[in-house]
């Protein structure tokens, strides 16, 4: 098919939709135009943005988009024995699709009489039906819907002539969106079911394979549904349209996969690292050398207990090395009791003496590091409030902030410096921003100086491969600059790590010591909960092997847990490891149902009882809590009721502005569960049963639904904002615009969450 067919069918496509010509949409058609052509039988295209109007949208287009390409390729009719023609004029619902035939007359020249003395020619467009086929046909509406589309494509003259209409299906629509447009002819719908069994699902993948489907199409969006692994490949060729939050692939399997940029024709990164000199001792650049080669050593879980880069950039002077070494025994125990606290211990006391952030730091400054969450949370919380508040002692006017939604990037500095998907997601959405990236130097050298170069490959690879050969016109001239930018930035990095070590290492050839293999492994690639699935082999095993964890713990392997990541997901046992942390839905159905868990969800935590003498203990605590962002305008008001020396029943008060008590549980160090546990907690106090009803029921919509999983999906805060609006009246919410049901309804969630206990991986195998 020649290129002017593409825009033809997409001008044909948007017409029918009834929308306007669109980049995306035209980016989205002309990849999938080009997989039809091709001899592929699968493809998975990845867009980097998700929009729950244009996925829609999106997946119409497609749906029509693959009916008009295979009816272009059908031969013009020119025996009309046995045939008929659908009488769309005098259409009604009530009627059966045999009374709204117009069969077959006679022909003559370029002329076709059909009954009723209706008359066609020979050069237009026409849809024609074989009597034998339609005749069985019950689903007159669904021709009606079609005829809509056939109007688009006479009018685009994509077609000009008479075409046989099959009326048997050939289209596999995986739909797992609402509000899909009605189905069309040859479409076979399939809505997904959860609870399909495997027995159920060899059945249904019988019946399909046997329809002969030419083509299937599945749309993937954060936290949707999946079809069952055995319907997924019934089809001839099959297309997956995944919709992601931001760029993000897993980079074990990159086959069957065009993973979109924010923009392909941009070969350019505009990330700067800012690499501050410390000059640092020669003793911290041995001890680091070591200790790096000793850490690569320890069986550890790569994910619970990463190498403390972040936990190390974030020491201060603010506490001595002996505090500093019982926090990191806290946040790394899986570490504690190894010989190598010994080095940790003595890099602690090089580190804290470089006070690295100082030289960087004006009243203008802008600190960018992402939300702590789950496990990252339980690792750097404290030393990172602890960096916070150094700095803002420090100078005050320095801000902390989790993105860079500005507009002028000249003031911030991203320290989350090894965070690949975060940052080269940055350098995509700012293209003609430079974004400053500042890492010490003893950080940036001895711990990953390649990191430059994983950034170049994670950005550009999907642009090489086997995908964008067959179907990439500029994939040969993408590949011959890639390869140049990328031999000049290994270039480039070896000549910068060579200098740097000239400091530190004398009388020694340099240029014939090895420098670590640039392939190395990356750390901390951070995933959404729905991109982070994607990594663990979920497909169904027809084995079913027992996983023994704990040497008590007897799980089968084709049970899916609940994995406690930088959010929750479930993942099958078999693909658990050493160091995972782990909870079954038994274990959650029994937690759920017990009373005392209801009765602690009502009540302050102890620790929080007393967080108003802690601030009265504090001095200048006003001001300090200013600087970091409480609302309130008055000191003499925040004093009196905040910063209290006596606190009783009457004098306890928690603030009504979520923002407010967030930051002094930040402050103080009070945990996320104690803060948000809390905070429903007071605003619930004189209503505790009802409060209760309120939890429960919520954990009723999250069961039912299999949300326990995906504790980011945004359709869990709507829809508990909805039940949470029915009880309003426990909160005063109607009556305030300090507090909103969303904020609630998240404190609620998270409240629920933070009380799964899980169990942490110690021993595992398979039996």
């Amino acid at each position: 098919m020649e290129k002017v067919e593409f825009v033809k069918i997409h001008n044909t496509t948007l017409d029918f939709l009834n929308e306007k010509d669109n980049g995306k949409l035209r980016t989205i058609g002309f990849w999938y135009f080009n997989f039809l052509k091709s001899d592929s039988d699968k493809l998975r295209l990845h867009l980097p943005y998700y929009s729950k109007e244009f996925s829609l949208t999106a997946f119409n287009y497609v749906r029509a988009f693959t009916i008009i390409f295979n009816l272009v390729k059908n031969q013009k009719l020119s025996d009309f024995e046995g045939t008929c023609l659908f009488d769309i004029f005098n259409y009604s619902k009530d009627k059966r699709v045999e009374e709204l035939t117009l069969e077959f007359q006679k022909q003559k020249d370029n002329l076709v009489l059909w009954q009723k003395d209706t008359i066609t020619k020979l050069d237009t467009f026409l849809p024609v039906f074989k009597k034998e086929e339609i005749k069985d046909y019950c689903k007159a509406s669904v021709i009606k819907n079609t005829f809509k589309l056939f109007k688009s494509i006479r009018k685009s003259n994509i077609i000009d002539f008479p075409i046989h209409i099959e009326i048997k299906e050939k289209i596999l629509i995986f739909n797992n969106l609402d509000n899909v447009s009605s189905q069309l002819i040859s479409e076979n719908i399939l809505l997904f079911d959860n609870k399909l069994d495997d027995d159920s699902a060899i059945e249904l993948e019988d019946q399909l394979i046997s329809k002969k489907l030419n083509n299937s199409l599945f749309i993937k969006y954060p936290y949707s549904k999946k079809p069952h692994p055995y319907l997924t490949d019934v089809a001839e060729k099959k297309f997956n349209l995944i919709f992601n939050n931001r760029f993000a692939y897993n980079n074990e399997n990159l086959e069957n996969n065009l993973i979109l940029l924010q923009d392909d024709n941009s070969l350019k990164t505009n990330l700067n690292y800012e690499i501050i000199t410390t000059n640092h001792t020669k003793k911290l650049y041995d001890l680091f050398k070591s200790f790096k080669d000793q850490w690569v050593q320890l069986e550890l879980n790569k994910f619970t207990t990463p190498f403390p880069k972040y936990w190390l950039l974030f020491l201060n002077p603010s506490l001595t090395k002996e505090q500093w070494l019982v926090q990191f025994k806290k946040d790394f125990p899986a570490v504690a009791e190894k010989p190598i606290i010994k080095i940790i211990e003595e890099i602690i006391e090089e580190v804290i003496e470089l006070n690295w952030i100082e030289k960087i730091l004006t009243n203008s400054t802008k600190i960018s590091f992402p939300e702590l969450k789950s496990n990252r949370k339980k690792r750097l919380e404290f030393v990172f409030n602890n960096f916070k508040n150094y700095v803002q002692s420090l100078n005050s006017n320095v801000e902390f902030i989790n993105s860079i939604d500005y507009d002028n990037l000249e003031c911030i500095i991203v320290v989350d410096s090894f965070n690949v998907i975060d940052l080269v997601n940055k350098s995509q959405n700012k293209p003609n921003k430079k974004i400053n990236v500042a890492i010490p130097d003893f950080l940036y050298f001895g711990y990953q100086p390649w990191i430059k170069l994983h950034l170049f490959n994670y950005q550009f690879s999907p642009l090489l491969n086997n995908v964008r050969e067959q179907f990439d016109d500029n994939y040969d001239a993408n590949k011959d600059e890639l390869e140049k930018i990328k031999t000049d930035l290994i270039t480039k990095i070896r000549s910068d790590f060579k200098n740097y070590r000239r400091k530190y290492i004398e009388d020694e050839n340099l240029e014939d010591e090895n420098l670590e293999d640039e392939n190395a492994d990356v750390e901390d690639l951070e995933f959404t909960n729905d991109e982070e699935i994607e990594t663990f082999n979920n497909d169904v095993d027809i084995d079913d092997e027992l996983v023994i964890i704990n040497d008590n713990l007897m799980i089968p392997s084709n049970e899916k847990v609940l994995l406690q990541r930088d959010s929750l997901l479930y993942v099958k046992a078999r693909a658990l490891k050493i160091g995972d942390r782990i909870i079954r839905d038994s274990d959650i159905t029994g937690l759920f149902q017990s009373n005392d868990f209801y009765d602690k969800l009502v009540n302050i935590p102890q620790d929080v009882l007393s967080y108003q003498k802690q601030l009265f203990t504090k001095k200048n605590i006003y001001k300090i809590l200013k600087n970091k962002g409480i609302s309130y305008q008055y000191q003499n008001y925040f004093d009196k009721n905040y910063a209290v020396e006596l606190v009783n029943e009457q004098t306890f008060r928690i603030p009504r502005r979520k923002k407010d008590w967030a930051v002094i549980c930040e402050f103080l160090n009070i945990n996320d569960s104690d803060q948000h546990l809390s905070f429903i907690a007071y605003y619930g106090r004189s209503k505790h049963n009802e409060l209760k009803k309120v939890y429960k029921t919520i954990i009723e919509l999250l069961i039912e639904n299999n949300w326990i999983g995906s504790i980011e999906n945004p359709l869990i805060i709507e829809s508990v904002s909805k039940i949470v609006k029915q009880h309003n009246t426990i909160f005063n919410i109607s009556d305030s615009n300090e507090i909103t049901e969303d904020e609630v309804s998240e404190s609620i969630i998270s409240t629920i969450f933070s009380q799964l206990e899980f169990t942490e991986i110690k021993t595992i195998r398979n039996e």
